[in-house]
């Protein structure tokens, strides 16, 4: 019989990894349980936090921000890692939005779901646990409901200088504007990391030959670009 070790090697990696998340999440909720219990925004330090929430001025309009870092995880039921990938996405959004009012219930929603990702490697976006990202709104209050009669979304990917997922919350009647006015700004930027990426590929490539060649390169030794987001 045929083995392939993919599927579990996967399964490990994420285990892994949520695992890894989840004592994070206990580190930052014990470092931030002052802020937490008196419901207070976390100060603006240098500690690192697997999400972020905000909301963002100077469109006319409200926008809820909310950033998570690395990507989320593959969807596979065989995994058997649902509820934990579930509990530690509702853990790093509640910890991020103490202190945040919620200033406006998006009662028709349009939500922005943005997968930044690293490199071109070719990545399935419907494998992963966008619904948990979702429910949350909800959970919190930002939406009364997460039913097709009070949100839609639209979910893409682009590439960035990390791995992340953002999500951009607006009313629904604002889609169009805002789409024109930052969606389309960040898939420019995603361009311009595009050519800066290619730019340093055919550098890189030119190195190899030349070092084949015998040629003397500054740059040497090469540092591997093969590395993926731990979260």
């Amino acid at each position: 019989m045929f083995y392939k070790p993919y599927p579990k090697s996967i399964e490990l990696a994420e285990r892994m990894r949520i695992e890894l998340y989840h004592r994070w999440l206990d580190a930052l909720e014990a470092y931030y349980e002052g802020y937490i219990n008196d419901h207070a925004e976390l100060p603006d330090d240098e500690v690192g936090r697997p999400c972020t929430v905000k909301w963002l001025d100077g469109f006319g309009y409200p926008v809820l921000s909310v950033e998570y870092m690395g990507m989320l995880p593959h969807y596979d039921e065989k995994m058997k890692i649902k509820g934990k990938v579930r509990d530690m996405y509702q853990r790093a959004f509640w910890l991020a939005k103490s202190g945040i009012p919620i200033k406006h219930e998006f009662k028709q929603a349009h939500i922005y779901v943005i997968h930044y990702f690293p490199d071109r490697m070719v990545r399935d976006l419907d494998n992963r646990y966008t619904k948990f990202l979702i429910d949350n709104f909800r959970h919190a209050g930002f939406i009364p409901d997460d039913s097709w009669q009070h949100v839609s979304w639209t979910e893409t990917g682009l590439l960035g200088n990390e791995a992340k997922v953002v999500l951009f919350v607006v009313d629904d009647k604002h889609l169009a504007d805002f789409g024109a006015k930052h969606i389309d700004l960040l898939k420019k930027q995603s361009s311009e990391v595009e050519r800066k990426m290619e730019k340093q590929a055919k550098k890189k490539a030119v190195e190899i030959v030349n070092i084949d060649l015998g040629k003397p390169s500054t740059d040497y030794p090469m540092k591997s670009q093969m590395r993926e987001s731990l979260f």
